[in-house]
C-alpha cells in the first residue's frame, strides 16, 4: 500500500467523520434550514470522491465492498451538477452509508500504523 493510497483513504474517513459530527444531535428539518451545514456535509461528500478517485486501483482492490464508483459519482453531482443535490439523499447517506464506511476504513487503515 503506498503512502499516498494511506493519505487519500485517512482523508475519505477524516471527511467522513466530520460530515456525520457535523449533523450529530441535528434534525432533518435543521440541516435542510442551515445552509452553512448542509454546504459543509457537501463539501465533505467532495472531498471523499475527490480522495477515492484518487485512490489506486491496486487499493480499491483491497477494499471490493466500498462504492468507488458512487464516492466518485456523487463528487461529480456536488461538484459539476450541483443543482441537483438533493439535501435528502445526502442526510440518507451521511446516516445510512458514512459509519460503515468509517468502519471500513478505520479497519483499513489500522493495519498500515
Amino acid at each position: 500500500m503506498s503512502s499516498r493510497d494511506l493519505a487519500y483513504l485517512e482523508d475519505m474517513r477524516i471527511n467522513a467523520e466530520r460530515a456525520l459530527s457535523f449533523v450529530a444531535g441535528k434534525s432533518f428539518e435543521q440541516f435542510t434550514a442551515e445552509t452553512l451545514l448542509n454546504y459543509a456535509v457537501v463539501r465533505c461528500f467532495s472531498i471523499i470522491g475527490e480522495a477515492a478517485n484518487g485512490v489506486s486501483k491496486p487499493a480499491r482492490a483491497a477494499m471490493p465492498q466500498l462504492d468507488w464508483a458512487g464516492m466518485i459519482g456523487l463528487r461529480h453531482v456536488v461538484v459539476h451538477d450541483y443543482g441537483r443535490v438533493d439535501l435528502a439523499q445526502v442526510w440518507t447517506i451521511v446516516h445510512r452509508d458514512l459509519p460503515p464506511l468509517i468502519a471500513e476504513l478505520t479497519a483499513f487503515l489500522q493495519r498500515y500504523p
